[in-house]
């Protein structure tokens, strides 16, 4: 299959909108036994983060947040620990 120069310029242009939709915003490291948790600002609601787990050659178990608008994220063993961490951050705002 032969591609034309518009052809391969559209597939270039459609590879880099992909790579900018994913962007790094920090790092949060739970320990074993924790979970992510998001607090949704808007509603008020604290629930576990959706996350996409993969896994690496070595073995390794690579876990990336789906980030959503309104929302701040935190470390905790459970809600009622990540309703205090939630606290302390609105507190300091």
């Amino acid at each position: 299959m032969v591609l034309n120069d518009q052809q391969k310029e559209s597939l270039q242009i459609s590879q880099q909108a992909e790579i900018k939709k994913q962007r790094f915003i920090g790092k949060l490291r739970p320990k074993p036994g924790q979970k992510v948790w998001m607090l949704n600002v808007v509603t008020a609601e604290i629930k576990e983060a959706p996350m996409d787990v993969q896994f690496s050659v070595i073995g390794k178990k690579i876990s990336n947040i789906k980030v959503q608008p309104n929302c701040f994220y935190c470390v905790a063993i459970n809600k009622e620990n990540a309703e205090k961490h939630f606290r302390k951050i609105i507190e300091s705002i």
